[in-house]
């Protein structure tokens, strides 16, 4: 004797399915967030540093004297007044979130995670020489969300609670066209 099938609801099997892939979907979205995050302060990382480069590329740099003042002015105009993290410079203007981090170590803008340095170089076509500056900067960016964050956090093996992030720039500055070697004497040459 044969049965006739029953009708099944399939709602208790798709509610299973989904409680099952709902927690993957969570993390992929998650993930995706966190990430556009970090891309996006890259770029505002890079575009903070190339505009430190050219706002200090069109200050006149001859000597030693006038390289450290304007990598004071460089520095200030990246990361805030006097060259120290603040809430002034490009830096928080473009890269989101932005922290002052207490040490390199930290979430955040290190003390000593950013620099400017001006030096020279011979041309090769004559015996002319030029002045470069470049801008290094490394961000501790804050990881956000706790799950993938701590994913992302095992994967680096930086900074607990961060990702780094670096930008770097070189420009040459835009001194007399006929800059002879003696002129740049006190300059340290370049790498």
């Amino acid at each position: 004797m044969k049965h006739a099938p029953s009708a099944r609801s399939p709602g208790g099997q798709a509610l299973a399915e989904f409680a099952i892939v709902f927690p993957v979907l969570v993390l992929i979205l998650a993930a995706i967030l966190q990430f556009g995050l970090i891309f996006s302060s890259q770029i505002g990382l890079t575009n903070s540093v190339r505009e430190a480069a050219r706002y200090g590329s069109v200050l006149g740099v001859l000597d030693s004297s006038s390289a450290t003042a304007a990598r004071t002015a460089v520095l200030s105009h990246l990361v805030g007044t006097g060259g120290t993290c603040g809430s002034t410079g490009l830096l928080a203007r473009n890269v989101h979130p932005f922290a002052c981090a207490g040490d390199d170590n930290s979430p955040g803008l290190g003390p000593t995670s950013f620099d400017a340095a001006y030096c020279r170089y011979g041309n090769t076509v004559n015996s002319d020489w030029s002045v470069r500056i470049s801008v290094v900067v490394f961000y501790n960016h804050p990881l956000m969300l706790p799950i993938v964050g701590n994913i992302i956090d095992a994967l680096d093996g930086g900074t607990p609670g961060s990702y780094r992030l670096g930008a770097s720039e070189q420009m040459r500055v835009e001194n007399r066209p006929d800059l002879k070697s003696q002129d740049v004497t006190t300059l340290p040459d370049c790498p």
